[in-house]
């Protein structure tokens, strides 16, 4: 990774970078001049000094540089902590990164995104990230945080006028690999059973391979 870039006269320096940006081999560069400096640009997006090793340092403000949609509050939400579940017994985590969002503010989301049936959003909020399920029974125009979800500290003025939106709950196909046939086989499903599946995909494929042809003629 170079360390800065040099375009004529201007001097570039890294300043952030999501995972996904690294796994295309891309991340941010800032030209300093004048007042804008990079140390400026971290403090605005967070306190990042008390975090480490340096990797968790770095992926706390990757954080700031996902791609997102983000949502202006109109009224300001009632933010609340409440606490995280562990697994009876031991010091696994079961609420790890999730916490609550109210109907009328989903509902409120949801008509922004123009995305029906909302119940399940992906969210970056001051320094918390992490997922926001919907919960019926919570006033309105609250949101409850779990400490599991807060990575870093951000007080910045106008932090909290605005909720980034990474993903929400959507429809994916379902698919079999090698590791959920294997646990099925062990469970008693017969071999039988995939063959007629993957048969029928084929056979599904090919009509509409065939259909595609037939109209392209």
């Amino acid at each position: 990774m170079l360390n800065e870039i040099r375009v004529e006269d201007y001097h570039f320096i890294p300043l952030g970078w999501s995972p996904s940006q690294l796994r295309k081999f891309s991340l941010w560069y800032v030209h300093e001049h004048g007042d804008l400096k990079r140390s400026q640009i971290l403090n605005f997006l967070g306190d990042f000094c008390k975090i480490e090793p340096f990797a968790k340092m770095a992926a706390r403000i990757g954080q700031a540089f996902s791609s997102s949609w983000c949502y202006e509050f109109t009224t300001k939400p009632k933010v609340e902590t409440i606490p995280d579940i562990y697994v009876e017994g031991t010091t696994m985590l079961f609420t790890d990164g999730i916490g609550k969002i109210s109907e009328d503010l989903m509902d409120k989301i949801s008509l922004r995104l123009r995305i029906p049936n909302l119940s399940v959003i992906q969210i970056r909020y001051k320094g918390a990230k992490g997922l926001l399920t919907l919960d019926p029974t919570l006033p309105s125009n609250t949101i409850q945080l779990r400490p599991s979800m807060v990575k870093y500290d951000c007080k910045h003025i106008n932090s909290d006028k605005y909720l980034d939106i990474l993903s929400w709950n959507m429809y994916k196909g379902g698919y079999l690999n090698r590791q959920i046939i294997i646990l099925l086989r062990t469970l008693g499903v017969q071999d039988e059973q995939f063959m007629t599946l993957q048969s029928t995909y084929i056979e599904n494929i090919k009509k509409m391979s065939y259909r595609e042809c037939t109209i392209y003629r």
